[in-house]
């Protein structure tokens, strides 16, 4: 379940800002590493990279940190989003228990930390980015599936 969560948490694009008075659109194109205050692994560095390009998101989850304690490579994974409107911003599921729905985020950038809040059907859950490069950088090697 840990897995569904943060890779649909991954699933961000782009953000209003609410305290500008034209509601501009915020580029958050770049390289983003999941903040400590999101770890969920006992206090373990858990360490994971999104890299969003427009509305299409990488996730690169390196499975030999201190929480997977595994291979020396990153678990890639990609998605999509579509809408936008007002931050919020819709992906679909298509694994796990929710397969068929349709889930929303809630994106609030602040400086260089981006907040996410995705929500499936009554139940949400917040991630936090820090932005750590303007480029889309990529990781390697990949796992094997």
């Amino acid at each position: 379940m840990k897995k569904l969560i943060v890779l649909l948490s991954l699933l961000i694009g782009f953000a209003c800002e609410d305290d500008k008075e034209d509601d501009a659109a915020v580029n958050l194109d770049g390289t983003y590493k999941l903040s400590s205050k999101s770890w969920d692994c006992d206090g373990d560095e858990d360490i994971i990279f999104l890299t969003i390009s427009g509305q299409n998101f990488v996730d690169w989850d390196y499975e030999g940190d201190e929480c997977e304690d595994d291979e020396d490579c990153y678990a890639k994974e990609s998605f999509t989003v579509s809408g936008g409107e007002d931050g919020v911003y819709q992906f679909d599921i298509t694994d796990g228990p929710d397969s068929g729905t349709t889930g929303t985020y809630t994106l609030k950038l602040n400086g260089k930390e981006l907040k996410s809040t995705m929500s499936i059907g009554n139940e949400s859950h917040t991630v936090y980015w820090d932005m750590i490069s303007d480029e889309i950088k990529t990781y390697s090697p990949v796992c094997d599936d």
